[in-house]
């Protein structure tokens, strides 16, 4: 590579502390400009003050340079006075400046032209040099061209690391290298494609070696508490049992698409139940057994701990998008990792929605800081646009009471724009990307209900409502910015806007039907027998202490950090806290509520606590402080330093000390999901039995307890979906009729599970006679239901449903005639007790559910598959 020279290029180093050096630049040939005033011996102002902004070499020739008081077509006599010590300063400050960075990118060039092969390795130190500080591991150079490049002064120590002595210096070296290299190079479509990879090689971004392996550690972690305590209660003697009750229905969805053999791309052919419940979840996990080869169960059993693991590292990029500071990621992913209420609901085995319902939640809040960071200097982020977009409507799609979590998304907005107005910023500008993703989020759900027929349709307009919303807002925004309004006028008026809004919703039949259910859902909020519908402060779950056994003590380390993140969002303008504060009240409120929201609200108490505890070892002198609230780009980010053994072993104990009582919950509370092992015996014995019996639907479904019903009927195989008809069990054990729940239940069940019945239940109830086999002195009874299996340490007895064999016959008119038989069932013998009622003419019939031989008065019957006949 040839070099060529370059004008008013400067060969050596001046000592700019010397008046002699001063003089004579001053009376220099090359700048007579300076010769107009004398040079007393000043000592310069160092560190020198450098303009924030500094034009391109390349694109400022070197031209003599002007006093600040003189100018193009002023007279030297018109200038102003000017002392001699602001004179030398300002000559001090420029020529230095001026100097050194000519210096520098002359030392670059140089360097280049010895050794041209280095200008990637260039780039790559520029772009890891804007991160901030960085030690040799992170730059591509080996130990000798470190060692040239730090001799030469290209490189200067700094207190954490080593930095760049002038980027801009060197920057424009390296393009005014390239640029002579070859004038005519961009002509060249191979050396334009060599130059696009150059720069792309340039500004890819860095890892910190450090950051990343302590990620790994804490992922780590959190896959041990979530996989590591429930592995041997999941995967018992070959079968793969899930936890809880809801991840089996998941199973039958799943398991419905694959037996019917409905094609993978075939997405407009889904059953009606598919396609307007929990839909995408379905498909992913359709897709996902299919494609890997691998049964239902399987894919159901792990899917939460990779989506525990990728939530961890969208939780980790929140943190340090809103912190550049990677010691909060890393400690909010840690938090994450112990946090009860989260490791229970992604434990391995748990495949329910939960975790995939974070997944989207934890990108939507991401994208959504990342362009609430943008604003404030009109940058416009259009990947985190299109995030925005895809994540709305996968939300809609993955789960059924979506719009409750894309209700913050609108808050979140409001609450920016408000932002915007109070801060001077144009709404209209700074929205572009947002409307944009929220536009890409109503197409996309849109598109698929027209197109795949999938989504009712008030979820499927949601996020296309949600856009209209936010396009009116930021309209009226506009407005009172050109206008002038107070604050205080737009708030108003942003909620008149609201109200008419909510007003507009309700006179539209499908829209108001689905908001008037979703208010009469909350209303039962504690009156019903489900755990997760409780509220969170419920005395059942402790009442005030809940947030121990939910979050152990990071609850009450993160609500503070809340108030204070509140209050400084209302002071000052920080719209990427703002999204955190505005989601951090929302999700607190309905976890109030509802104990179910605690899960999401799991991240921003985790990411708050990771925040208070990197803050508070900076309180306590153990680490740096935190630069919060500084404009986005403006400080690097923090990478992870190696402290001191004394100082490593002070963190530790902090975070045990905060997070201890989490570390000995989140074990325990992702044990007490698992199948208790009386539930999976009875489950393997239906399995055992429905195969030997070759029972069908609906001989195969089992009604059992709603919480243990689904696990029951998994074993059994049955395909049908039992949910909805659990709430008859209890019905049918309170009633005093069993012949009339017969023959209400027979046709779509098979099998009842008695478990753990009311040894006070009362007489005459189907309760009572079906637990009879378990009392103190057991018996049989009824007509058409079977025992044929007993467990009394579980106290569990599974009857069969029968039809059953017709017993007739006449004696006394208006009489009882006793019924007794012995029945054998397993390896044990019971007595029968029933009677027969005659009419007034004498006759009687009854029906009884076992073969053998039966005696009715002073009759002896016997009965079989062929019929009832009276006995030789």
């Amino acid at each position: 590579m040839t070099r060529t020279s370059k004008p008013c290029r400067r060969a050596r180093r001046i000592d700019l502390t010397s008046a002699s050096a001063l003089s004579a630049v001053a009376t220099s040939p090359t700048t007579p400009s300076l010769a107009w005033a004398p040079m007393p011996t000043v000592a310069p102002p160092w560190p020198s003050l450098r303009p924030r902004s500094r034009p391109s070499p390349r694109s400022v020739p070197c031209q003599p340079m002007t006093p600040p008081s003189t100018g193009p077509g002023r007279k030297v006599s018109d200038r102003k006075p000017f002392s001699a010590n602001m004179e030398s300063r300002w000559f001090n400050d420029n020529i230095r400046e001026r100097w050194r960075m000519d210096d520098l990118r002359g030392v670059t060039e140089s360097l280049l032209a010895e050794r041209p092969e280095l200008e990637p390795e260039f780039r790559a130190l520029l772009a890891v040099d804007a991160d901030g500080p960085w030690t040799f591991d992170d730059v591509p150079l080996d130990s000798g061209t470190f060692g040239e490049v730090v001799s030469r002064g290209l490189v200067e120590e700094a207190a954490e690391g080593y930095r760049l002595a002038d980027r801009a210096a060197i920057q424009a070296a390296i393009e005014d290298e390239a640029a002579d290299a070859d004038p005519d190079r961009s002509a060249d479509p191979e050396n334009r494609v060599a130059k696009v990879t150059d720069r792309l090689r340039a500004v890819r971004p860095s890892i910190d070696r450090r950051a990343g392996l302590a990620l790994v550690v804490a992922l780590a972690c959190l896959v041990a508490i979530r996989a590591g305590f429930g592995f041997g209660s999941v995967f018992r003697n070959g079968d793969v049992v899930l936890t809880s009750n809801d991840p089996y229905a998941y199973w039958r969805h799943v398991e419905v698409l694959r037996l019917e053999s409905v094609g993978l791309f075939d997405l407009g052919s889904l059953p009606p139940a598919i396609a307007e419940s929990d839909v995408l979840f379905v498909v992913v996990l359709w897709w996902s057994a299919s494609l890997l080869g691998v049964e239902t169960a399987t894919v159901l059993a792990w899917y939460p701990v990779v989506a525990a693991v990728v939530g961890g590292i969208l939780l980790y990029l929140l943190a340090v998008e809103l912190t550049a500071d990677r010691r909060v990621g890393i400690a909010s992913v840690l938090f994450l990792a112990i946090t009860p209420t989260h490791a229970v609901r992604t434990s391995l085995g748990f495949g329910d929605h939960d975790g995939f319902d974070l997944l989207w939640l934890l990108s939507i809040t991401l994208a959504l800081v990342v362009l609430a960071q943008q604003r404030r200097d009109g940058r416009t982020n259009w990947g985190a646009a299109t995030a925005l977009g895809v994540s709305i409507a996968a939300q809609t799609m993955a789960w059924r009471g979506a719009p409750i979590l894309l209700a913050p998304l609108g808050l979140s907005a409001a609450a920016i724009v408000v932002d915007d107005v109070r801060a001077g910023r144009s709404p209209l500008r700074a929205s572009t990307g947002l409307l944009a993703g929220f536009g890409l989020g109503g197409l996309l759900t849109v598109a698929a209900h027209v197109l795949l027929g999938w989504l009712p349709l008030f979820r499927a307009v949601a996020p296309a409502l949600l856009c209209l919303g936010a396009a009116m807002l930021v309209g009226l925004a506009d407005v009172a910015s050109r206008f002038g309004w107070s604050t205080r006028r737009f708030v108003l008026a942003e909620g008149v806007l609201g109200g008419v809004g909510l007003a507009a919703v309700l006179v539209v039949p499908p829209l108001a039907g689905p908001l008037s259910g979703f208010v009469r859902y909350f209303e039962t909020t504690g009156t019903r027998n489900i755990a997760e519908t409780a509220s969170m402060f419920s005395a059942e779950h402790g009442s005030i202490a809940a947030p121990i056994f939910l979050f152990g003590l990071l609850f009450f380390l993160a609500i503070p950090v809340l108030g204070w993140l509140t209050f400084r969002t209302y002071r000052d303008s920080e719209p990427g806290w703002l999204v955190i504060v505005v989601y951090g009240w929302y999700f607190l409120g309905f976890a109030v509520v509802q104990l179910r929201f605690t899960v999401v609200l799991a991240p921003f108490v985790a990411l708050l606590s990771g925040l208070s505890f990197v803050h508070a070892t900076a309180w306590l002198d153990l680490a740096r402080p935190i630069p919060l609230f500084e404009p986005p780009g403006t400080h690097p980010r923090r990478g992870i330093e190696i402290p001191e053994p004394r100082t490593a072993a002070l963190v530790v104990v902090l975070f045990v000390l905060v997070g201890g009582l989490c570390f000995v919950q989140a074990p325990l509370s992702v044990q007490e999901l698992r199948i208790e092992d009386s539930t999976y015996e009875t489950g393997t014995w239906l399995e055992e039995y429905t195969a030997a019996e070759n029972l069908t639907y609906p001989e195969d479904t089992v009604l059992a307890v709603w919480d243990r019903v689904r696990v029951y009927n998994y074993f059994s195989t049955s395909r049908w979906e039992p949910g909805r008809y659990s709430r008859d069990y209890s019905r049918m054990l309170a009633s005093q009729d069993p012949t009339g729940w017969y023959q209400r239940l027979h046709t779509n069940t098979g099998l009842i599970v008695l478990s753990a019945p009311n040894v006070n239940a009362p007489s005459g109830t189907v309760e009572a006679a079906l637990a009879r086999p378990l009392d103190a002195t057991p018996s049989l009874t009824t007509s058409h239901y079977r025992l044929v299996t007993l467990r009394p340490g579980d106290r569990i007895a599974i009857y069969r449903l029968v039809e059953g064999y017709r017993i007739t016959g006449t004696g006394p008119a208006e009489s009882t005639l006793p019924i007794r038989a012995s029945v054998t069932v397993g390896d044990r013998s019971f007595p029968y007790r029933h009677t027969a009622t005659t009419n007034e003419s004498g006759h009687y019939a009854l029906t009884v559910p076992y073969e053998g031989q039966y005696r009715v008065g002073n009759r002896t019957i016997r009965c079989s598959e062929s019929g009832c006949v009276a006995a030789g």
